[in-house]
């Protein structure tokens, strides 16, 4: 029975749970629709706070209820798993509240008071109320049903809904349910009927916000609407004008030619954009018919007929009737066939009579077109003024104009605010349903519907409609706003609205249980004095002498204290003297003259004592001022029908500062970076601190009870062990290094200081161990053994020199090798200053002065000098200094030294030689020419003279020779040039790479025109250091040499680009022409070395030599990268200074 009682109480709860949850929908507020009392949030922690324990179940079920009767379209909330979660997430936001309540709010309580009150409503409410909103919205989000940017909103929203919920339900809840039922009943009138206007008010708010804002939007859809309505008004007005001027322009001309009707509606379509075409259909007579259709002059075409449609066999020619209005004239042609009788097809048959009958610009239906595309036409009649200004009856023809209504609603409305917005033109003149002419959506229009949410949500149609009328036509104008337009413009109230209804639950509500609770206050205290006088008169019988007794004679301090006022009414002699006051003055004060806490913190500490007795700690002031730790134990009494307290004084101040110090104690070992160990007289370990267990891996609990033999590593010997005990046994420390293994196995170095610790009476009886972890210094000292052994046998046995020498110059170090240098001893150098190397003193000087501001600057010296050997010769030395450390200058510079004396005698003979072999080579090449000269002149003058009687193959044999006679002049005369390079001694000078192109530019523009290239230049090349002449010869034999070997079949390409790369510029000159095989790279640059035969092109094998050694020359370098058959790419890589 009582299951089944408890069973009917949780369905009464769920049930209860999902009423007033969809009550709380009903109450939803724009933008988000967030409820502005959740109803529920409240009801479940009264749940709990009556019950929970066993009714949670109830509250599980109908949140999970209400999630799942949601719309699935409308919310996440709908599926499974969310709802779930979020039913988990209401019981937990109740059991946190009734929690959070019970264990600081001190429920249960009459929540007569402001303090129990406002526990309620900030535990209960703000505070547990975002326990349960956080775990709701992270459902929602990860179900993607919240993005991450509206969280805040929404999270504050739902916040606020579920504490305005326990603001209002949970103290009207409470007062139907809660103990003692006859006090709760009693306020229970007054907080529901506050509750039901509070809600109301609410209602009232939401009714008055979402009105407002169906206000508003309507407003604003019209106010835009209208905007877009009246520019689409005026561009077809505009676009109707056309017909006027071209009526006026046919009215008034005696005779059209399709040039001059051409000429005047291009003019006008450019004037009003958007007409598709211009076109005039005269009125042509039975009788003319045949000679506008055999004379070009008048139709402005060959061939022109006029033409009708047939449905099987499209146009043909028209059959015979009385007139015709064919189309004469267009513009553009391609947009209305030319020659179609308009007079033959129904719809443009009714368009012209309509014209005709209003003497004015009749509009036709919408009209497909060949080339699928829809327009609207409008025509007019052209008439012919008669002399005395009357206009005939009989119009000459009809003007045209073909729209797309499309295009023009495009162009009015282009200017405008468009987002959001959705229009349609439609034309309503047709008896069926209307016909879409234009529009920005392709969907049939339809009104937003604008849905108001819960009870007092309605419903609301947004459109705008304009009616324009157009050539005789009734034209629709249609606006609807589209979701995106709804969210942007709609008016945000949640946020004032719920800070409103918030702030004002809260007041109104504090003040119903306020007013309500101070009713039973005061019949709780009536019944309270009741007792007391009761209680009172039933101990007036009772003996006081043995309390007197008992209180005066007892040695522990006793006091009796009037919780009320905190008066001291009694006191005994054991509490005078340790005060320092007299039974009289000490009677006189109150408990705060003694208590270093204030008066109101005393009282409260005494009401606590009120309920029952308990042990408080304090300091108190004794008479003479000074401060001591005192431990009463108080409880309550009846004396004379008053209810006191009694006080047991016990002075705690010396067993608190020794508590005190020793946790310090304890603190500083447990927390010692070093390990500690506490063993017993017999080496059982008795403690361990936290580092201990770091170190070793071993816990307290594992080692505890156990020797430390348990961390040997085998490496200290057993007598070692027993010296060091025998040292600790007689009462002497000992200090020394281990190394012991961990509990893993892994071996570690520790420095141990070992002590016995002894009594008072000198006997020892445990010992300390405290010792540090030293495994990373002893392994650092053995790296740095270990690099300084390898620096010093590095230092021993490289052939280069390497000295580390001071600011001052003073050689600090030096290896071997750099002494072999100069013919001394390490032992001569070390210490001594670097004078004794430099044969010269001012050579010393000036090399310092020179090399050490810019080591000092954080740079590097490099320099060949020629110094002192101490046999008296002079050695030359490559040197190199650098800082040892740029942020330590006192470590002085370290030096490099290489013997260069032997290379740098080859290499002054090798110049020598090469000077002397250049020499040759000019002097040789030069006086070839002039027995060369005098070969080919003789053989010149032999052929003229004999040319007569020279048989063909004489005359080969001497065209033989004077060909080869001018082969060798020309390489006698490029071996003269490849001499040249270098023999200009002068300074390099800067030139500009601009210039220099230019000038190439000019020099090879007869060639690269006869042989149809295009050069690229870089558009702003840098200047560098060089001889300009060398350097033109240079690109201009690259040039050459990509124009000689240019493709066949296609144009040639020449490009030179540039490319800074670190301390070089790098210039290549690209070409498409025939490519160059891998396996000839390595000879390209050779002398006289060529890859293709003389016959397919000309050429010695000087050119790329001499690029070769202009490169050198200049510091620089050349290369070449090359695809056969695609192009090449010569490179020239030059230094910046």
């Amino acid at each position: 029975m009582r299951y089944f009682r408890v069973f009917r109480l949780i369905l009464a709860v769920a049930a209860t749970q999902f009423v007033l949850g969809r009550l709380g929908l009903e109450l939803a507020i724009p933008p988000d629709y967030s409820a502005l009392i959740w109803p529920p949030a409240g009801f479940a922690l009264a749940v709990f706070l009556l019950d929970g324990r066993r009714l949670w179940p109830g509250l599980f079920l109908g949140s999970l209820a209400l999630c799942l009767s949601l719309d699935a379209g409308a919310s996440p909330l709908n599926s499974l798993p969310v709802a779930l979660l979020s039913a988990a997430a209401a019981v937990l936001q109740a059991w946190c509240g009734a929690a959070l309540l019970r264990r600081f709010g001190h429920y249960p309580n009459p929540l007569r008071s402001i303090r129990h009150i406002l526990w309620l409503f900030g535990l209960g409410g703000l505070a547990a109320c975002a326990v349960g909103t956080s775990l709701d919205l992270l459902a929602l989000w990860l179900r993607h049903g919240l993005s991450l940017a509206d969280l805040p909103a929404a999270w504050g929203a739902w916040w606020g809904g579920d504490c305005v919920g326990v603001f209002l339900f949970t103290p009207v809840t409470l007062s139907l349910f809660q103990l003692p039922r006859r006090d709760w009943r009693r306020r229970a009138p007054v907080l529901g009927i506050g509750s039901l206007i509070l809600f109301t008010a609410a209602m009232a708010l939401v009714l008055y916000t979402r009105a407002t804002e169906q206000q508003f939007l309507a407003a604003q859809v019209h106010d835009q609407g209208s905007d877009l309505g009246a520019a689409l008004e005026r561009m077809l007005e505009s676009r109707a004008r056309t017909l006027d001027a071209l009526q006026a322009f046919e009215a008034h001309s005696a005779e059209i030619t399709p040039t001059e009707f051409r000429r005047y509606a291009h003019f006008l379509r450019r004037s009003y954009p958007g007409i598709a075409t211009l076109a005039w259909a005269p009125r042509v007579d039975r009788s003319q018919r045949a000679t506008l259709e055999a004379d070009p002059a008048l139709s402005g075409q060959a061939g022109f007929h006029i033409r009708e449609p047939r449905r099987d066999t499209g146009l043909i020619p028209a059959l015979p009737r009385d007139s015709y209005y064919p189309l004469l004239f267009a513009e553009p042609e391609n947009v209305l066939p030319a020659g179609l009788d308009l007079a033959a097809l129904p719809a443009t048959r009714a368009l012209l009579d309509r014209a005709g009958q209003e003497n004015g610009p009749a509009a036709s239906a919408i009209l497909p077109l060949p080339d699928g595309s829809q327009v609207v036409l409008l025509a007019a009649p052209a008439h012919r003024p008669s002399p005395g200004g009357d206009i005939s009856t009989e119009p000459l023809g009809f003007v045209l104009a073909a729209i797309n209504p499309q295009d023009l609603a495009n162009q009015a409305l282009a200017p405008l605010d468009l987002s959001g917005l959705d229009y349609w033109l439609m034309d309503d003149s047709g008896p069926g349903a209307p016909q879409r002419l234009a529009g920005s959506s392709t969907a049939a229009f339809a009104p937003f519907a604008l849905h108001g949410q819960g009870l007092l949500g309605n419903n609301t149609d947004l459109q705008y409609r304009q009616a324009i009328p157009f050539g005789g036509r009734q034209w629709s104008f249609l606006v609807a706003p589209t979701a995106a337009f709804i969210a942007e413009n709609q008016l945000d109230h949640s946020g004032v609205l719920l800070a409103a209804v918030l702030l004002s639950t809260a007041l109104i509500s504090l003040f119903l249980l306020l007013q309500t609770g101070r009713e039973g206050e005061l019949r709780q205290q009536v019944d309270e004095r009741t007792e007391t006088l009761r209680t009172a008169l039933d101990e007036l019988g009772a003996s006081e002498e043995r309390y007197r007794e008992l209180f005066t004679s007892a040695m522990m301090p006793m006091l009796i204290v009037d919780p009320a006022t905190g008066a001291i009414v009694d006191a005994n002699g054991a509490a005078c003297g340790f005060y320092g006051y007299g039974p009289a003055m000490l009677k006189a004060l109150k408990i705060s003259d003694i208590n270093t806490l204030p008066l109101p913190d005393c009282i409260a500490a005494m009401a606590r004592v009120g309920v029952g007795k308990q042990r408080l700690h304090f300091r108190h002031r004794l008479a003479s001022g000074a401060l001591r730790d005192v431990e009463v134990f108080s409880g309550p009494m009846r004396l004379r029908g008053q209810t006191l307290l009694y006080s047991l004084v016990t002075d705690v101040t010396e067993r608190q500062r020794l508590e005190q110090e020793r946790r310090k104690l304890v603190a500083a070992v447990d927390q010692s970076p070093v390990s500690i160990v506490i063993t017993d007289r017999d080496g059982r370990i008795d403690y361990v601190n936290a580092a201990f267990s770091r170190i070793t891996g071993y816990s307290a609990a594992e080692v505890v009870g156990d020797n430390p033999r348990l961390l040997k590593s085998g490496e200290t010997t057993q007598a070692e062990y027993e010296a060091i005990w025998a040292e600790l046994t007689a009462g002497r420390p000992w200090s020394g290094l281990f190394r012991n293994k961990r509990k893993d196995g892994s071996l570690y170095w520790e420095q141990a200081r070992l002590s016995p610790i002894t009594d008072a009476q000198g006997r020892i009886v445990n010992f300390l161990g405290i010792k540090e972890d030293v495994s990373e210094r002893i392994q650092a000292e053995q790296r740095i053994r270990d690099l300084a052994a390898h620096r010093q046998a590095i230092l021993d046995n490289t052939p280069v020199g390497i000295a580390i020498v001071s600011f001052e110059r003073v050689i600090l170090e030096a290896n071997d090798a750099f002494a072999r240098i100069y013919g001394l001893r390490q032992a001569e150098i070390l210490r001594e200053n670097s004078r004794q190397l430099y044969g010269d003193p001012e050579h010393y000087a000036d090399l310092g002065n020179r090399a050490y501001p810019l080591i000092r600057a954080g740079g590097v010296f490099s320099e060949s000098v020629a110094m002192h050997h101490k046999d008296g010769t002079e050695v030359w030395v490559r040197l190199g200094g650098k800082m040892v450390d740029a942020e330590r200058p006192d470590l002085g510079v370290v030096w490099t030294a290489e013997d260069i004396t032997a290379a740098r005698r080859l290499e002054e003979d090798l110049k020598r030689s090469n000077a002397e072999l250049e020499q040759f080579a000019y002097v040789a090449s030069h006086d070839l020419r002039q027995p060369l000269r005098m070969i080919s002149s003789y053989l010149t003058l032999l052929e003229r003279q004999l040319g007569g009687r020279l048989e063909s193959e004489e005359r080969e044999f001497l065209a033989f020779a004077t060909e080869g006679a001018h082969r060798m002049d020309r390489m006698i005369v490029d071996l003269l040039d490849y001499a040249r390079i270098g023999r200009d001694k002068t300074e390099k000078q800067p030139v500009s790479l601009q210039e220099l192109f230019a000038m190439l530019a000019a020099n090879m523009r007869a060639a690269l025109d006869e042989a149809g290239a295009t050069l690229s230049l870089p558009p702003h090349p840098p200047t560098l250091p060089g001889h300009d002449s060398e350097l033109l010869r240079l690109f201009q034999n690259l040039l050459s040499n990509a124009l000689k070997f240019r493709a066949p079949d296609r144009p040639a390409l020449i490009r030179i680009r540039i490319d800074e790369t670190g301390q070089e510029w790098r210039i290549a000159v690209e070409d498409n022409g025939i490519g160059i095989a891998p396996e000839h790279h390595s000879r390209l640059f050779v002398l006289f070395q060529r890859l293709v035969s003389r016959e397919a092109y000309e050429g010695n094998g000087i050119g790329l030599a001499a690029c070769r050694k202009i490169c050198e020359r200049h510091g620089g370098r050349i290369w070449v990268d090359s695809v056969p058959g695609q192009g090449s790419t010569f490179t020239v890589a030059l230094p910046k200074s």
